[in-house]
């Protein structure tokens, strides 16, 4: 005969959990159980995060995936936790009910972490996208008005040659000082541009308008002191859960090793082809993923990482 549901009290939350799943139902958990930790319990995971010192994983990506698994990891515990504490850790504290019930807050918690790094990643990539389209207006203005100033300073070596500084040099830094030079260069021929047929004073006012939102972008769309925040506290509330994952997977081997119960403690694995990481990965420079550190390597945010989630 089937055992009766229980349930279990979250340690931080302002919403009471779904039923915990009985011994002959499969583990399953639904975003709809996802719950809200109270604002002091948050404040606690955050201390217990910065605790952490150096000792901190790099998250390798697939969020939504390890959210659910962990879910499925943490339900299973919960179910099994008067043996779980009774596992003969050795050289490190015992596992202990209060750790594996809290084990939900962490979980949510690393998710909250997870969507303020993904809303600083994602403004930092409109950013990119926007520099991109005023970047190519402004190309063609710059142009346009150094193939009228060298008619201008044809016969000036001095300005030929300020003329030569200003298309030395490439990049996106350059563009934005390429402006602000060309803009310095217009206002002294000011009366020369406006006799000019093929619009460059209307070229001088359009860089005018583009030039402070260029040199605003140039900053936005590089990873800020706000985004390489944002990584390094999603990457902490990552290690918590995955620091307790792995205590209670160890428990659940030493109780269940070689059974069929321990496939419900099995470690998240990624898909084939996917190396771990997805589009939630951290964007490089250039606008490509980039691909998590090997184990041991320094994250991005120049932490040293952990040995990978066994």
């Amino acid at each position: 005969m089937a055992k009766a549901k229980t349930k279990v009290t979250p340690v931080g939350s302002n919403k009471a959990p779904a039923q915990g799943p009985t011994e002959d139902k499969p583990i399953e958990w639904s975003d709809d159980d996802v719950y809200t930790l109270t604002q002091k319990r948050k404040e606690q995971l955050a201390a217990d995060a910065d605790a952490l010192g150096k000792d901190v994983l790099s998250f390798p990506g697939r969020s939504r995936d390890r959210v659910r698994w962990s879910h499925r990891i943490r339900i299973a515990a919960e179910r099994d936790v008067d043996n779980l504490v009774k596992a003969p850790f050795y050289g490190e504290p015992p596992l202990t009910k209060e750790e594996v019930l809290a084990q939900r807050d962490r979980i949510e918690f690393f998710r909250l972490r997870e969507s303020e790094h993904q809303t600083a990643r994602f403004s930092q990539a409109a950013a990119g996208k926007e520099f991109s389209e005023l970047a190519a207006e402004a190309t063609v203005a710059k142009e346009g008005l150094l193939r009228a100033f060298d008619l201008r300073f044809r016969a000036d070596p001095a300005g030929q040659k300020r003329l030569r500084q200003i298309r030395e040099g490439e990049g996106d830094a350059d563009l934005v000082q390429d402006v602000s030079d060309l803009l310095q260069l217009a206002s002294q021929h000011a009366t020369y541009l406006a006799s000019c047929p093929r619009g460059e004073a209307q070229m001088v006012e359009r860089l005018e308008q583009l030039s402070p939102k260029l040199s605003h972008l140039l900053g936005a769309k590089t990873l800020g002191e706000e985004a390489r925040t944002a990584r390094l506290a999603r990457d902490r509330a990552f290690t918590l859960v995955a620091n307790t994952e792995r205590r209670i997977r160890a428990a659940a081997e030493y109780w269940f090793g070689g059974t069929e119960r321990m496939k419900e403690y099995t470690a998240y694995t990624p898909p084939s082809g996917s190396n771990g990481y997805t589009d939630d990965a951290a964007p490089t420079p250039n606008g490509s993923a980039s691909k998590p550190p090997e184990a041991g390597q320094p994250t991005q945010s120049g932490e040293p990482t952990n040995p990978p989630v066994s």
